[in-house]
């Protein structure tokens, strides 16, 4: 490592500062699960900006209608949470698919989002979710994924009560402990339903369905299926093909929209 390309940061605004002044590579870390993925032979070959140390209140708190998650809470944290787990389920029950639980006592939930390829991003975009950055302020994950810059994540804000229905799957090559293939999230209400897919190497995303093609005029899941193959970009890698991530997000998707069509 380069001397002095690795910073601790003791406040966020310390943070931005160090990170702007390591150059357009520097990365935050935190947990740093998901950064020594791309280390060779782990070895760090970018800077970093360790924020392990910046206080980002606390892991949890709870307002009339919204529920708000550090950035920094561990992810395992999250999920035994009881406010978690009475008011956002499927929160609750989507952090148990990521990783083991010696990844998930050290991987924070900013870093799952950061990351871009983290299981979290296709069911937050779902659930409408907000990212608080310390300068930015409040604006839509789907935005803070597309600019993400260097701002500092705070925290998530979903909003409540969640949809009446809400869906996730992780598709992976063995039952458990396995990087994902592709990772799918839907949601369910009034204004209609919400799909989304990520993972992997899959750019997180919602699925697009125009008016026309909404899913209640279809109830064959394999016309579902079809259109929403259309509207999925998911590349090829040493693990899968494109195609078949592809076919197996808009299958599973289908499913879920038939299920709702039906209930």
């Amino acid at each position: 490592m380069i001397p002095g390309s690795w910073q601790k940061a003791r406040t966020p605004a310390e943070a931005i500062a160090l990170r702007r002044g390591l150059g357009p590579s520097a990365r935050y870390m935190a947990g740093g699960t998901a950064l020594q993925l791309n280390w060779p032979e782990g070895c760090v070959d970018h800077p970093v900006v360790d924020i392990g140390d910046v206080s980002f209140g606390p892991d949890v708190s709870i307002g009339k209608n919204r529920l708000l998650l550090s950035a920094a809470a561990r992810l395992e944290d999250l999920r035994c949470d009881p406010t978690v787990i009475a008011v956002a389920p499927a929160v609750s029950a989507a952090i148990g698919s990521i990783g083991a639980i010696g990844v998930r006592n050290l991987a924070t939930l900013g870093g799952n989002l950061a990351w871009l390829a983290g299981d979290l991003v296709p069911l937050l975009l779902v659930l409408g979710a907000k990212s608080i950055g310390f300068e930015r302020g409040s604006r839509g994950l789907a935005d803070m994924l597309s600019d993400p810059g260097d701002d500092l994540l705070l925290a998530v804000e979903i909003p409540l009560p969640l949809p009446g229905r809400v869906c996730f799957e992780k598709v992976t090559a063995r039952a458990a402990f396995a990087p994902s293939l592709i990772t799918i999230a839907a949601s369910f209400s009034q204004e209609g339903p919400l799909l989304a897919i990520g993972g992997g190497p899959v750019a997180p995303a919602l699925v697009d369905l125009t008016a026309e093609e909404h899913w209640s005029n279809h109830t064959d899941a394999g016309v579902l299926a079809q259109l929403i193959s259309t509207r999925i970009d998911a590349p090829d890698d040493d693990f899968s093909s494109g195609r078949y991530r592809a076919r197996a997000a808009s299958n599973l998707l289908a499913a879920f929209l038939c299920e709702e069509g039906t209930s």
